[in-house]
């Protein structure tokens, strides 16, 4: 059966000289991998470099672990976003945790919606929002269905990893299931919808708990690769923006 849908490729992989497996995060299938012909030297292969968003033409089978591709086109063509090394970094942490958040199958046109936007917003934006990564990974976990409650208050002061929600500093006597406290105070500031002044240690910090909370979440979630290169990149921007 033909099908067309929106996809946001997650991963390409080689087969042979003519095909790629390519992971899709798709928006009436959830996550599939698919077999595209694409020869070494064939155009299209640049088509599905990861986190592009592509309107695919699919023979979909129920049950079969590998569905294939007919036609495909660009569905949204970045801006900014290839050429941003900030913007680059981010997307790259984006694409990494929603490999390792996301089962195969499992249909969810919410979350779909809710990753494509991400990524136009990423790209659309006039300038690099230096906590965009954190408010991301923050909105997915809502959307996993494990989010952040924002119950912080002058006696709840730290953030509660298996809980979820803030708790009195004197309960948090496990430091392994907590945030730190510099980390629960900047987590409650952008839970606020703020536009908190955090500095480049406090984003560090605050990014290195969410990445624990997820460990707890998430079966198998491992340490993420793309966090090491987010933190190269934002410290070499430091040099020409301090306020990154």
């Amino acid at each position: 059966m033909l099908v067309k849908t929106q996809g946001i490729i997650l991963h390409t992989l080689r087969y042979n000289d003519q095909n790629l497996i390519v992971k899709i995060l798709t928006r009436h299938f959830g996550l599939q991998s698919y077999l595209v012909r694409s020869s070494r030297k064939s155009k299209n292969t640049a088509l599905f470099q990861p986190l592009n968003i592509l309107l695919l033409e699919t023979r979909w089978q129920e049950n079969k672990n590998l569905q294939r591709v007919k036609e495909c086109t660009v569905a949204y063509q970045y801006i900014r976003l290839p050429f941003h090394p900030e913007r680059r970094a981010i997307a790259m942490m984006m694409n990494e945790f929603m490999m390792k958040c996301l089962p195969d199958g499992n249909a969810n046109e919410e979350l779909f919606e809710f990753m494509m936007q991400a990524l136009i917003s990423l790209d659309n934006l006039d300038k690099t929002d230096a906590n965009f990564h954190l408010k991301f990974t923050i909105d997915l976990a809502q959307q996993l269905g494990f989010g952040m409650q924002n119950n912080y208050s002058s006696t709840n002061t730290i953030f509660s990893i298996p809980e979820g929600a803030f708790i009195p500093k004197n309960q948090a006597t496990d430091l392994n299931f907590c945030f730190s406290e510099q980390a629960s105070c900047s987590l409650h500031l952008i839970l606020n919808n703020n536009q908190p002044l955090l500095n480049h240690m406090d984003r560090n910090e605050l990014l290195k708990n969410i990445i624990r909370f997820y460990q707890v979440h998430v079966p198998g979630f491992t340490t993420l690769k793309s966090h090491d290169v987010l933190m190269e990149v934002f410290n070499s921007s430091m040099i020409t923006n301090p306020s990154i």
